[in-house]
Protein backbone atom coordinates (compact mmCIF):
# COMPACT_ATOMS: atom_id res chain seq x y z
CA UNK A 1 0.00 0.00 0.00
CA UNK A 2 1.40 3.06 -1.07
CA UNK A 3 -0.58 5.97 0.87
CA UNK A 4 1.67 8.69 -0.13
CA UNK A 5 0.04 9.03 -3.55
CA UNK A 6 -3.08 9.92 -1.80
CA UNK A 7 -1.72 13.07 -0.24
CA UNK A 8 -4.75 15.20 -1.51
CA UNK A 9 -7.13 13.30 -0.07
CA UNK A 10 -8.37 14.40 3.61
CA UNK A 11 -9.78 11.68 5.26
CA UNK A 12 -8.66 7.81 4.08
CA UNK A 13 -10.26 4.82 5.63
CA UNK A 14 -7.49 1.73 5.74
CA UNK A 15 -9.92 -1.35 5.76
CA UNK A 16 -7.58 -4.44 7.63
CA UNK A 17 -6.31 -5.85 10.60
CA UNK A 18 -5.16 -3.71 13.13
CA UNK A 19 -1.91 -3.03 13.99
CA UNK A 20 -0.44 -5.13 16.73
CA UNK A 21 1.99 -3.15 19.17
CA UNK A 22 4.96 -4.20 17.00
CA UNK A 23 3.28 -3.79 14.07
CA UNK A 24 2.72 0.38 14.97
CA UNK A 25 5.90 1.97 13.46
CA UNK A 26 5.23 -0.26 9.76
CA UNK A 27 1.75 1.39 9.79
CA UNK A 28 2.60 4.92 11.03
CA UNK A 29 5.51 5.09 8.00
CA UNK A 30 2.35 3.75 5.94
CA UNK A 31 0.48 7.15 6.53
CA UNK A 32 3.31 9.43 5.73
CA UNK A 33 2.18 12.03 3.42
CA UNK A 34 5.80 14.24 2.62
CA UNK A 35 9.26 13.39 2.89
CA UNK A 36 9.67 15.77 6.18
CA UNK A 37 9.06 15.30 9.28
CA UNK A 38 5.66 16.48 10.19
CA UNK A 39 3.45 17.37 13.27
CA UNK A 40 1.18 14.29 14.18
CA UNK A 41 -1.50 13.62 15.69
CA UNK A 42 -2.44 9.64 17.17
CA UNK A 43 -5.74 9.40 18.76
CA UNK A 44 -5.10 5.84 20.37
CA UNK A 45 -8.35 3.49 21.29
CA UNK A 46 -5.64 -0.01 21.59
CA UNK A 47 -2.53 1.15 22.99
CA UNK A 48 -0.81 3.74 25.90
CA UNK A 49 0.67 6.69 25.14
CA UNK A 50 3.90 5.00 26.04
CA UNK A 51 3.66 2.31 23.36
CA UNK A 52 2.86 4.88 20.23
CA UNK A 53 6.10 7.51 21.89
CA UNK A 54 8.22 4.35 22.15
CA UNK A 55 7.67 3.08 18.52
CA UNK A 56 8.16 6.46 16.92
CA UNK A 57 11.40 6.99 18.43
CA UNK A 58 11.88 3.69 16.36
CA UNK A 59 11.12 5.27 13.86
CA UNK A 60 13.77 7.03 11.31
CA UNK A 61 11.66 9.43 9.55
CA UNK A 62 9.49 10.31 13.23
CA UNK A 63 8.61 13.98 13.74
CA UNK A 64 9.66 16.76 15.98
CA UNK A 65 5.87 16.70 17.73
CA UNK A 66 3.59 14.18 18.43
CA UNK A 67 0.11 14.83 19.78
CA UNK A 68 -1.73 11.83 21.22
CA UNK A 69 -5.30 11.23 22.56
CA UNK A 70 -5.84 8.30 24.78
CA UNK A 71 -9.07 6.80 24.50
CA UNK A 72 -9.99 4.61 26.71
CA UNK A 73 -12.35 3.48 29.97
CA UNK A 74 -9.81 4.25 32.68
CA UNK A 75 -10.14 7.96 32.14
CA UNK A 76 -13.01 9.89 33.76
CA UNK A 77 -12.25 13.56 32.83
CA UNK A 78 -9.52 15.24 29.96
CA UNK A 79 -6.68 15.83 31.78
CA UNK A 80 -3.56 17.24 29.46
CA UNK A 81 0.08 17.71 30.20
CA UNK A 82 2.90 17.77 28.24
CA UNK A 83 4.80 15.02 27.20
CA UNK A 84 8.52 15.36 26.74
CA UNK A 85 10.99 12.66 25.58
CA UNK A 86 14.22 13.03 24.12
CA UNK A 87 13.04 13.60 20.72
CA UNK A 88 9.70 14.85 20.79
CA UNK A 89 7.27 16.91 22.48
CA UNK A 90 3.51 17.15 22.00
CA UNK A 91 0.12 16.90 24.24
CA UNK A 92 -0.94 14.26 25.65
CA UNK A 93 -4.27 14.03 26.35
CA UNK A 94 -6.73 11.48 27.76
CA UNK A 95 -10.41 10.74 26.97
CA UNK A 96 -13.22 8.59 28.16
CA UNK A 97 -14.24 5.91 25.80
CA UNK A 98 -17.92 6.85 26.01
CA UNK A 99 -17.24 10.83 25.46
CA UNK A 100 -17.09 11.33 21.96
CA UNK A 101 -17.98 14.90 22.55
CA UNK A 102 -15.03 15.62 24.63
CA UNK A 103 -13.08 13.46 22.18
CA UNK A 104 -14.18 15.91 19.49
CA UNK A 105 -13.13 18.69 21.28
CA UNK A 106 -9.63 17.69 22.30
CA UNK A 107 -9.21 16.85 18.57
CA UNK A 108 -10.72 20.41 17.58
CA UNK A 109 -7.95 21.95 19.62
CA UNK A 110 -5.44 20.02 18.83
CA UNK A 111 -5.95 20.98 14.92
CA UNK A 112 -6.21 24.71 15.53
CA UNK A 113 -3.28 24.63 17.31
CA UNK A 114 -1.46 23.17 14.75
CA UNK A 115 0.81 25.73 12.42
CA UNK A 116 -1.29 25.92 8.88
CA UNK A 117 1.81 26.14 6.53
CA UNK A 118 2.77 22.43 8.17
CA UNK A 119 0.70 19.68 7.14
CA UNK A 120 -0.86 18.25 9.59
CA UNK A 121 -1.36 14.53 9.95
CA UNK A 122 -3.54 12.17 11.96
CA UNK A 123 -3.66 8.39 12.21
CA UNK A 124 -6.66 7.44 14.35
CA UNK A 125 -5.90 3.72 15.65
CA UNK A 126 -8.81 2.46 15.64
CA UNK A 127 -12.60 3.06 14.68
CA UNK A 128 -13.23 -0.91 15.37
CA UNK A 129 -12.35 -0.41 19.21
CA UNK A 130 -15.58 2.45 19.53
CA UNK A 131 -18.11 0.84 17.93
CA UNK A 132 -19.11 -2.16 19.88
CA UNK A 133 -18.74 0.34 22.94
CA UNK A 134 -20.71 3.19 21.47
CA UNK A 135 -23.62 2.77 19.52
CA UNK A 136 -23.01 2.72 15.25
CA UNK A 137 -25.31 5.72 15.24
CA UNK A 138 -23.46 8.03 17.35
CA UNK A 139 -20.46 6.79 16.20
CA UNK A 140 -21.38 7.67 12.74
CA UNK A 141 -22.14 10.85 13.62
CA UNK A 142 -19.30 11.94 15.02
CA UNK A 143 -17.57 11.00 12.09
CA UNK A 144 -19.46 13.19 10.11
CA UNK A 145 -18.35 16.05 11.85
CA UNK A 146 -14.49 14.66 12.40
CA UNK A 147 -14.09 14.49 8.62
CA UNK A 148 -15.15 17.72 7.69
CA UNK A 149 -13.06 19.08 10.15
CA UNK A 150 -10.59 17.53 9.32
CA UNK A 151 -10.90 18.75 5.52
CA UNK A 152 -11.81 22.47 6.64
CA UNK A 153 -8.26 22.29 8.29
CA UNK A 154 -6.28 20.95 5.23
CA UNK A 155 -4.73 18.15 7.20
CA UNK A 156 -4.53 14.46 6.30
CA UNK A 157 -6.05 11.81 8.42
CA UNK A 158 -6.27 7.78 8.92
CA UNK A 159 -9.18 5.85 9.98
CA UNK A 160 -8.23 2.15 10.96
CA UNK A 161 -10.86 -0.55 10.34
CA UNK A 162 -11.43 -4.22 10.50
CA UNK A 163 -13.79 -4.83 8.28
CA UNK A 164 -13.54 -8.91 9.79
CA UNK A 165 -14.97 -7.44 13.01
CA UNK A 166 -17.94 -5.93 11.58
CA UNK A 167 -21.07 -6.07 9.34
CA UNK A 168 -20.86 -5.59 5.96
CA UNK A 169 -23.35 -2.82 5.85
CA UNK A 170 -21.86 -0.98 8.77
CA UNK A 171 -18.56 -1.04 6.90
CA UNK A 172 -20.51 0.39 3.69
CA UNK A 173 -22.15 2.54 5.93
CA UNK A 174 -18.38 3.73 6.95
CA UNK A 175 -17.33 4.16 3.38
CA UNK A 176 -19.30 7.47 2.22
CA UNK A 177 -17.54 9.12 4.95
CA UNK A 178 -14.05 8.95 3.43
CA UNK A 179 -12.24 10.62 0.14
CA UNK A 180 -10.35 7.59 -0.04
CA UNK A 181 -10.96 3.61 0.88
CA UNK A 182 -8.00 1.72 1.07
CA UNK A 183 -7.22 -1.86 1.99
CA UNK A 184 -4.09 -2.91 4.24
CA UNK A 185 -2.30 -5.90 4.49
Amino acid sequence: MDVGNSERESNQLLLGPLPDEGEIPSHLERVRTSDRAAPKMVISTRHPPSTILDCQQTSESCPSRIDIISVSDMCHSSPTRSEMTERHTGQLSAVNRSDLTGLGIEINELLSRHDHDAPVELWFDSVTSLIPDIDFERVFRFLHILTARVERTSATAFYLVDPTVHDPQTVTSLTYLFDTILEVD
